[in-house]
């Protein structure tokens, strides 16, 4: 295989994991909505959809580097799979497509990693959020609380983590 349609081979590659990557940030923004909203059922969806996409992700990943190896070793470079050290080895023709894929590829990395912060953190106020709800709720109870029972009288719950007598 000549070194041109190695190259034409990785610009293949690559451009399938900006595919890959593009998809998975519409899948990120979809997750962030569903964290919003509450709605687990397609949080759950979205998480299956996410993890069999970053599996094909990785194995393209691994088909990159494969091919990037063999194109650092055929130019005699202790090289790594790097794309930016590919670029530096790359006939003069395909450095430039290289690097705009490049850019791509650390844009949408970029993304992933913001939507996966933002998702962390709503994630993480959710679940704080809750917490303090139920402490909320089951503590009030056990601050000896007076409230009002069906005759119109104070009484304290006591430990039955009743908030209202609701006896008719």
């Amino acid at each position: 295989m000549s070194a041109n349609n190695e190259y034409e081979k990785l610009l293949r590659i690559l451009e399938e994991e900006i595919k890959g990557y593009e998809t998975l940030v519409m899948i990120l923004s979809k997750k962030q909505e569903a964290i919003i909203k509450g709605d687990v059922e397609s949080l759950r969806q979205l998480v299956v959809d996410e993890q069999t996409l970053a599996k094909r992700i990785e194995n393209i990943v691994k088909e990159r580097n494969s091919l990037g190896l063999l194109l650092s070793n055929r130019r005699n470079r202790k090289a790594g799979v790097r794309l930016s050290e590919l670029i530096e080895i790359a006939p003069e023709n395909y450095k430039n497509l290289l690097q705009r894929v490049r850019y791509k590829l650390m844009s949408n990395l970029e993304q992933i990693s913001r939507l996966n912060r933002e998702n962390e953190y709503l994630l993480s106020f959710s679940i704080d959020f809750v917490r303090n709800m139920t402490q909320l709720i089951v503590g009030a109870d056990v601050e000896n609380v007076k409230i009002y029972n069906a005759k119109g009288r104070t009484f304290s719950p006591g430990e039955n983590n009743k908030m209202l007598d609701y006896q008719i």
